[in-house]
């Protein structure tokens, strides 16, 4: 679930810097929801090192950066 929430956050945030569109609060309610779930992942060391988490903490990055 945390991957959905930041492909989420990220296309929702992306759509409205670019059409001016869409609800920037939708996209900040999926990130919060992402790194709610990824705080809660983190204190488990099997699904701290699943794929899902790695992809959803690299996507998390490429929001904070673009």
């Amino acid at each position: 679930m945390a991957f959905l929430h930041t492909c989420l956050a990220y296309f929702s945030g992306r759509y409205s810097a670019r059409f001016g569109g869409g609800d920037p609060l939708e996209s900040l309610q999926h990130r919060l929801e992402a790194i709610r779930i990824l705080n809660g992942r983190m204190g488990d060391p099997v699904q701290s090192l699943t794929d899902g988490t790695f992809g959803a903490v690299a996507i998390l990055a490429l929001y904070e950066v673009s």
